[in-house]
């Protein structure tokens, strides 16, 4: 679907001012549902994101450590506009090819006690790693061009910047949640505003998160976890995010370990996430986008909001080289 929907809209035969063909058909995308039939589409759906892992980095420097590293720009963690854009990024970590390592998602995180450091917390596929070491690497990693488990990459790149960075997966549980009870304000995030077009051919959403009415958090948090939840007895708060990928992708939630969407009647499996991305032509890790192997238009990552595509290849050059 994805696929298709790219080389239309790259068609030059198909109109003679490609800039108006952007306009009319990545809007029509924006606006189209995903259900051949709407009164078929389910009111609430969640289920585990299979295959998912979690690296926490914290500390003062911990925004300027990453912006200079992925492939678009994040925020400080307690800045305003985190209330608007839906809670989270999509991004990348790109190689010195230009090419994926790992598609991650990056979740602000303040903590509730004084002494641990605000920072980030990066959700990625730990099956992209390899080691020219390891007898038996991966499936999907690549054996050509070794991947280095991210941890063990971040932290080469630390150097004397005031940041740390740790393994949290046994924190949260990844969770997916969508269908069409989702409250309003989760559908109006994740519709852009307009569309860009680069030289390269790249399409990027553009999303004008500042003069957008902020989230309602408590709100949606309440159809998240329902009303009577009290996620604090699990040790740990929920963290989530707006899917903003495509339309109809939902909340992408970090829920505390034991701690699942409620009621109980709408959790799925993994393989209904898996089939409602698949529906909706959104890739996710290696399965998808083969690491080292995939360049970030190959994945749609430009037409998902995955970065600023112009100057990922530059960022991947200057910190990744080799």
């Amino acid at each position: 679907m994805a696929s298709l929907a790219r080389s239309l809209l790259r068609s030059r035969g198909v109109c003679s001012t490609p800039r108006a063909l952007s306009t009319t058909s990545l809007e029509a995308v924006s606006q189209r549902k995903y259900s051949s039939n709407g009164s078929n589409e389910v009111s609430r759906r969640c289920a585990p994101v299979p295959n998912r892992a979690l690296v926490a980095v914290t500390g003062s420097q911990a925004s300027t450590f990453l912006n200079g590293i992925i492939t678009v720009p994040i925020p400080e963690p307690g800045a305003d506009v985190w209330k608007t854009n839906g809670g989270g990024i999509y991004s990348a970590f790109l190689s010195a090819q230009g090419r994926i390592m790992y598609d991650i998602f990056i979740y602000p995180y303040i903590p509730k006690s004084p002494e641990e450091k605000s920072g980030y917390i990066v959700e990625y596929d730990p099956r992209a790693a390899s080691s020219g070491d390891d007898p038996a690497p991966t499936q999907q990693a690549s054996t050509k061009h070794p991947t280095p488990p991210l941890i063990s990459m971040l932290k080469r790149y630390i150097l004397r910047s005031k940041v740390r960075v740790r393994d949290v997966s046994e924190n949260w549980d990844i969770w997916a949640l969508w269908g069409s009870s989702l409250p309003q304000s989760v559908h109006d995030v994740a519709r852009p505003d307009d569309w860009k077009w680069g030289r390269s051919g790249a399409v990027e959403p553009v999303y004008h998160d500042a003069q957008r009415t902020p989230l309602d958090r408590p709100g949606v948090q309440k159809w998240l976890l329902g009303q009577e939840s009290d996620a604090r007895q699990y040790g740990a708060e929920p963290v989530w995010m707006v899917d903003r990928r495509a339309p109809g992708m939902g909340i992408r939630a970090l829920l505390p370990k034991g701690l699942k969407p409620i009621p109980s009647e709408d959790v799925a499996s993994s393989d209904h996430y898996t089939l409602h991305r698949i529906k909706l032509g959104v890739p996710e890790g290696v399965d998808d986008a083969p690491t080292q192997d995939s360049f970030p238009m190959d994945a749609n990552m430009d037409m998902m909001g995955g970065g600023e595509y112009e100057t990922s290849l530059d960022i991947s050059r200057r910190h990744f080289p080799g």
